[in-house]
């Protein structure tokens, strides 16, 4: 019998039930012998033809193609410099556009606003003195593309004014700069003193916006030029697309991380393979799983499609004799064997019994290897008699 493969640890599991089911079967269909050739063929035989071929022992389910990551970027207006209500002037990426840390995604009022790679949102103005985690992602960018020599850390101080400065005027614009302030204030600053970061170059709260996951591509916009910034600006692309399903618990032992799956597109004929990354159990079903795959394949013109999914577990590794599983009888010690019709015209047929091994099962088809006599693709087995 040739060796077959299994593409996971779960055929060890698979294969005793394929055989459980396969044994069901060989003792729902035990014949006794016909009393004769003559007497068989004077009744009408059902037969069906052994074929050479991969058999595969799967699960099929329904699956949805999700885009993962989607992200809506909303822009808030609170430019720099600011003279009236703020509208869209100009300079805005339009849908199929990659953006990379350091992109101007719109002009509004003439001041830009940009894209820098980063978790955490912008959700104020970066001046000197200012402490965060967006600081950090903000001296990272800065760093990265050459503006700042200093160490990175998470205040905002002298040297990354001086950075934000050489970053604005390298895309065109000049930065805006903290007020100087001249009199005696609260803080006891006395009058012709700067306090600290008085005419450095800041970050408004509306030039800049953190994205994670760069560069992302431009999937809609919805701002136009002369208009006011209101709602989701743009939409980029998620980061990955993956396929989920729902499987019944009970594969779980066969189903698991790196099983192979084929899936079938809307369009006939439309095929990928994908590989599951993760099984979650659902707690609102508890007879039920969630499967998690992905592809190597551009699975996006798929998203939101429904498509079949067929798990594989076990295969045979070459292209295999198969009969249906109708067609298995035992004899009286319990050997397994099929009766096969020979010869071509009626009247001059007869029925050989030929042995045989049994492998892999799947779809109602069973792998069989002859121990006696011959067996061919294209031999018409006896799977009824009527």
């Amino acid at each position: 019998m040739r060796r077959r493969r299994a593409l996971s640890l779960m055929v060890v599991l698979a294969l005793p039930l394929a055989g459980a089911a396969v044994a069901w079967v060989l003792m729902a269909r035990i014949q006794p012998p016909p009393r004769s050739n003559q007497d068989s063929l004077e009744r009408t035989l059902i037969t069906a033809p052994i074929q050479r071929r991969v058999l595969r022992s799967h699960v099929v389910a329904r699956g949805s193609v999700r885009e993962i990551g989607r992200t809506e970027v909303n822009l808030a207006g609170d430019v720099g410099n600011l003279e009236g209500e703020p509208i869209y002037t100009g300079g805005l990426v339009a849908p199929g556009e990659l953006l990379t840390s350091g992109t101007v995604l719109a002009e509004i009022s003439g001041r830009p606003v940009m894209v820098i790679e980063g978790a955490v949102p912008m959700y104020r103005t970066l001046l000197v003195g200012s402490r965060g985690e967006d600081v950090r992602q903000l001296e990272s960018y800065l760093a990265w593309a050459g503006f700042l020599g200093a160490g990175i850390d998470d205040l905002y101080d002298e040297s990354t004014a001086g950075a934000v400065e050489t970053f604005y005027r390298a895309r065109g614009y000049e930065p805006v700069r903290a007020a100087v302030v001249d009199h005696v204030g609260a803080t006891g600053i006395g009058r012709g003193e700067r306090p600290p970061g008085s005419g450095h170059a800041l970050v408004p709260r509306g030039e800049l916006t953190f994205v994670s996951d760069l560069p992302r591509t431009v999937d809609a916009s919805n701002a136009r030029v002369g208009q006011a910034p209101s709602g989701v600006a743009f939409a980029l692309r998620g980061v990955r697309v993956e396929v989920r399903a729902e499987v019944a618990r009970r594969w779980m032992p066969v189903i698991g991380r790196g099983t192979r799956a084929e899936l079938v597109g809307p369009e006939v004929g439309l095929q990928a393979v994908a590989r599951v990354v993760d099984v979650v159990l659902r707690r609102s079903q508890v007879d039920q799983v969630m499967v998690r795959m992905v592809s190597a394949k551009r699975l996006r013109p798929w998203v939101r499609a429904n498509v079949a999914v067929h798990f594989s577990f076990a295969v045979t590794e070459d292209r295999v004799l198969v009969a249906p599983v109708a067609a298995l009888h035992t004899d009286e010690v319990g050997s397994t064997y099929v009766e096969v019709v020979r010869g071509g015209t009626s009247g001059d047929e007869r029925i050989s019994r030929v042995g045989v091994d049994l492998g892999l099962a799947a779809d109602a088809l069973v792998e069989v290897e002859p121990v006696s006599g011959e067996l061919h693709a294209g031999d018409r087995v006896v799977v009824s008699v009527q």
